[in-house]
């Protein structure tokens, strides 16, 4: 691999070393970070060639900060998949690692607000392509943790799960795509690391800016997060209506009060269930849920009945709960790319946010313990 950029590693792991007569522990160093950064060229990276030759690969442009990936109308899987869509991914070869020595891949990405790419994952390991195939299949032998892709001109960090994935092929590349697929375990070394990207059926493209493969033991462990609201949090904003839900046409209304964020749900805000629904939310940095033990909300209200679908007190007093984040995909979280509170009541009213703080599992578990 070329234009490589290694970083320090702070700890490292103990191996049991038998020395002819005597148990020694002997330090082993994980392998150190990798990095690619596409402000500089990175040759290495190839778009993945697609399992059917009808189906085109995505189309790669270095800009100035990155590598943009575009997804035309050549990476159309409808011809052979009636839910199919726009599909193409990017591959690197590595140097045979053993895939359980790392923790994560972190992707540092960016997407514009009319942007189509709506979701990103990690694939491992080209399969070896036939010359003639009868249907469009994944290249890949494996599939990983995938991530919506936010779309609002930021740069956002993914954190990807790098030590699981599951079957991403049929065994027989001429079984039709709904027959049995066949679970196989993951079968080693590692050989290419992949980026596999979807589109909503638009022509569309992603700004790769880096990729990075961390090890285990590398990577920290986060620190509780505290938001307080008897100052500025700008970063907390309305969660727009849920039109799918219902007929609501009126996000939350938000007012600072001087110790609190006053949320105001009214009554153009019913929905079908004759509730009232409305929440706020804040956009998070790529974290990995199962890290984090649990959200405490501190606030107060006479009306409001539910937090997330949590019981509360609307005595008009300050009360604390703690609420657990939930994870998905069996055991794959995926990034948390945003925290959201929603509320729910029975007539038009208010609540009073205090504080919300994140915490995370490992100060969780020690308090407790």
């Amino acid at each position: 691999m070329k234009n490589r950029a290694a970083s320090a590693v702070v700890t490292v792991a103990a191996l049991t070393v038998f020395t002819g007569g005597s148990m020694a522990q002997q330090p082993v160093a994980p392998p150190p970070a990798v990095e690619w950064r596409f402000d500089r060229a990175q040759p290495d990276w190839k778009a993945t060639p697609q399992w059917h030759s009808a189906v085109g690969p995505a189309t790669l442009a270095r800009t100035a900060e990155g590598l943009r990936v575009t997804l035309d109308e050549r990476t159309d899987t409808r011809k052979f998949i009636a839910t199919g869509t726009l599909v193409a991914g990017i591959h690197v070869d590595v140097p045979g690692w053993n895939r359980g020595d790392w923790a994560e891949v972190v992707v540092r990405a960016r997407a514009d607000r009319t942007n189509s790419v709506t979701r990103m994952g990690l694939r491992f390991n080209l399969r070896e392509r036939p010359e003639s195939a009868t249907n469009h299949q994944s290249p890949y032998q494996f599939a990983g943790e995938g991530t919506a892709v936010v779309g609002d001109g930021s740069i956002r960090t993914y954190r990807l799960r790098a030590d699981w994935s599951q079957d991403s092929w049929l065994p027989d590349p001429n079984t039709p795509l709904t027959g049995p697929g066949g679970a196989r375990p993951w079968q080693g070394p590692w050989r290419q690391l992949a980026l596999h990207f979807n589109t909503d059926g638009k022509p569309g493209s992603i700004e790769i800016l880096s990729v990075s493969v961390v090890p285990k033991g590398a990577v920290r462990l986060p620190k509780a997060v505290e938001w307080r609201f008897d100052r500025p949090q700008p970063d907390w904003k309305a969660t727009p209506p849920n039109s799918a839900a219902g007929p609501a046409t009126e996000a939350v209304q938000l007012e600072r009060r001087r110790d609190a964020l006053h949320v105001t749900l009214t009554e153009s805000s019913r929905q079908s269930d004759k509730l009232l629904h409305g929440g706020i939310y804040v956009d998070l940095p790529g974290w990995r849920r199962e890290e984090w033990a649990r959200i405490i909300v501190r606030c107060r209200t006479t009306s409001v009945t539910t937090i997330g679908g949590m019981l509360i007190l609307n005595d008009g007093s300050v009360h604390t709960y703690e609420i657990g984040p939930q994870l998905t995909y069996g055991g794959a979280a995926g990034p948390w790319l945003r925290l959201g509170l929603d509320f729910r009541a029975s007539e038009p009213g208010s609540i009073d946010i205090l504080s919300v703080s994140v915490v995370p599992i490992a100060r969780f578990q020690g308090e407790r313990q």
